[in-house]
């Protein structure tokens, strides 16, 4: 089982809220331009790595809940 602490799961969320405002503001700002075949490549490569970074949150969470219910199991009396 991996380390996972709070703090990650933290970093990892601002970076997703990070990448997902950047997808807003391409997809805002940028899809009028007249180069729109380099701006979807560029929406769609940020779309890829925010669904990569869920995943990885996602997973990461899992992994910190699971981590919390041994720890708890470990300290009821018995």
């Amino acid at each position: 089982m991996k380390e996972v602490d709070i703090s990650q799961l933290t970093v990892d969320a601002a970076s997703l809220t990070s990448a997902i405002a950047a997808i807003q503001w391409l997809s805002a700002n940028q899809l009028s331009t007249t180069n729109r075949v380099d701006t979807l490549n560029e929406l769609f490569g940020l779309i890829a790595a925010v669904r990569c970074l869920a995943e990885k949150h996602a997973a990461d969470i899992e992994e910190f809940e699971l981590k919390l219910l041994l720890e708890n199991k470990k300290s009821l009396p018995r």
